[in-house]
């Protein structure tokens, strides 16, 4: 097996297995109609955690389509979401006769009304219990945030019309719509993929992380990820995906600088602050979004911990006018 295989691999990596344990939690307890979003940073291990937990609960069976369909949110019109071709795509993954094979290309020009109406009576037919959309920040690209809730609500809807379970992996970017829909927000159940934060028990964790890692790699003497944990944590931001990432390119670094091992330098050499600023703003905005419920609360209260005490509707309160003195 070679090093990229090996890396491939599942490590000892905390979040994702906490993930893959939620997963299976919130699916299982989730009504039809459900939507389960799993959020986080840019290159975390979302889509393979989700991949992972849905491959356990809905194991594939000889002979029979899978009890669940995944999609890319992929981006057209310009750049814009289509629902239109979303649309289509599921029919596609579902298998309808219609729309599955090239042969059948003159399907594709059906409306989009049209093509939804096959789409439900599919997902009964073939017993589709689950949609998976992968990059579901994409749903944002639109003209308008107005469209942006619209293709949320299309979704809800999908799945309010069918029964079928929605779950969405997607950055934080994808809290911003979720948030304001009051609609989906009814139906909605949040699942956070976080970095490895500066604190004391997550940094153990990526502390346990480097050290799994290391073994796997052609270091030269002295050199590894434990050794030079806090260059490997600022070009990561504590996240995995983007830690994979990069010691493939640093691997590739070491090969085409002719060396046989590899060193801090080839990290170095592979990693620019400008890469990382867009990230840093996104994790910034996402972690402050997911404040939970006790913490907001507290927001309302005074120093002391006690809630500030509110004056009953129309008694005016003592100091509110000025006192005037009297007049000589």
């Amino acid at each position: 097996m070679n090093i990229i295989d090996e890396l491939k691999m599942t490590v000892e990596h905390d979040h994702y297995q906490k993930v893959i344990r939620a997963c299976h939690s919130r699916v299982t307890f989730m009504f039809g109609g459900s939507v389960l979003a799993i959020v986080g940073p840019t290159r975390v291990g979302k889509s393979r955690a989700v991949r992972e937990a849905l491959r356990e609960l809905y194991p594939a069976c000889a002979g029979k389509l899978p009890s669940f369909i995944e999609i890319d949110a992929s981006t057209t019109d310009s750049g814009f979401i289509s629902t239109r071709y979303l649309t289509l795509t599921m029919l596609a993954k579902v298998e309808h006769p219609f729309y599955a094979g090239e042969e059948h290309g003159l399907r594709l020009n059906n409306t989009e009304t049209v093509a939804r109406i096959r789409l439900v009576k599919a997902i009964a037919h073939r017993g589709i219990e689950l949609i998976f959309i992968d990059e579901a920040h994409h749903l944002l690209r639109t003209k308008s945030t107005r469209s942006a809730l619209a293709a949320l609500d299309w979704l809800k809807c999908l799945g309010n019309e069918t029964g079928v379970k929605i779950v969405l992996a997607g950055s934080y970017e994808l809290l911003s719509a979720c948030f304001t829909s009051a609609h989906l927000n009814g139906r909605l159940s949040l699942i956070e993929f976080p970095r490895y934060r500066p604190i004391e028990a997550d940094m153990e964790n990526f502390h346990r992380l480097l050290a799994s890692m290391d073994p796997i790699l052609p270091w030269a003497r002295g050199q590894s990820l434990l050794q030079n944990w806090q260059l490997i944590y600022d070009g990561t931001l504590g996240c995995y995906g983007l830690l994979e990432s990069w010691i493939l390119t640093s691997l590739a670094e070491m090969k085409s600088a002719g060396s046989s091992r590899l060193s801090r330098e080839h990290f170095v050499r592979t990693r620019f602050q400008q890469q990382l600023d867009p990230i840093v703003a996104e994790i910034d905005q996402g972690e402050r979004a997911l404040s939970p419920l006790a913490t907001v609360r507290n927001r309302s209260t005074t120093g002391s911990g006690q809630a500030r005490k509110r004056p009953k509707p129309g008694r005016r309160k003592p100091r509110r006018d000025p006192v005037l003195e009297d007049s000589p």
